[in-house]
């Protein structure tokens, strides 16, 4: 699932923007969009752990300038964000937080629905990798972008983002098998981790970005050494005990 933030403190623009999305990317993705008058509603919305966005579209007059994109780059949190605005004042400045386009309402929002279409073209459709898995009675991808983790629960998997849990029938030594390779590790029995989420790690546990704590065997704790000694991340000591 992509999950939108809207930022735009007039709630008739919101509703249009949220139309607008939803025919976009009908036929493309399933979509959750959250809405918020403040910038700083929606960098809490992120702080508390509760949501993280895959693209954020931002009125940049209404909600604070490029406050936002400022919060996500200082962050190191990479979520894409469309600015639209009345005047170009702010488009040089954008270059510098990385922004994914800078659109003018003017004279129609024609230049946000182009923006979409072509995040869609650029990021969803040629990034995206998934996870075929059969969960309820029916079929279920994954994106495994959203993933956290996976833990293993007896015969079950559960696959684990911020947004939702999946549970199905799998091993885990036949779920590495089809994963991409050097996007995700073991670092236990029961426990595959997005090496993407991982904050830090020690011998005895991984802490991941939203502060969540990992088990770490020593069986696996040698794979976690290889992959990230070459890398400026920390290495902490165990916060379990």
């Amino acid at each position: 699932m992509l999950v939108i933030g809207i930022c735009d403190i007039n709630p008739s623009h919101r509703g249009i923007i949220k139309n607008l999305i939803e025919a976009v990317f009908f036929d493309q993705s399933e979509i959750s969009v959250s809405e918020y008058d403040k910038a700083e509603k929606l960098i809490q919305a992120i702080g508390m752990g509760n949501l993280s966005f895959d693209l954020v579209i931002l009125d940049v007059a209404s909600c604070g300038g490029l406050s936002i994109p400022e919060y996500f780059k200082n962050g190191d949190i990479h979520t894409d964000v469309i600015v639209y605005s009345d005047t170009p004042a702010f488009v040089f400045d954008g270059y510098r937080y990385g922004l994914f386009d800078y659109v003018l309402k003017q004279p129609s929002l024609e230049n946000l629905q182009e923006s979409l279409t072509r995040y869609i073209a650029e990021k969803l459709n040629c990034m995206t990798e998934y996870l075929s898995v059969r969960t309820n009675g029916c079929m279920q991808n994954i994106r495994l972008d959203k993933v956290t983790y996976f833990e293993s629960r007896g015969r079950k998997i559960a696959a684990v983002s911020m947004e939702e849990k999946f549970e199905f029938y799998q091993k885990m030594d036949e779920l590495l098998a089809v994963l991409p390779i050097g996007s995700f590790v073991r670092c236990h029995q029961s426990y595959t981790v997005n090496i993407k989420a991982i904050y830090s790690y020690s011998s005895s546990s991984i802490v991941l970005k939203n502060g969540q704590s990992i088990p770490v065997s020593r069986k696996y704790y040698q794979d976690l050494k290889m992959i990230f000694e070459p890398s400026n991340l920390s290495e902490k000591q165990s916060i379990i005990t």
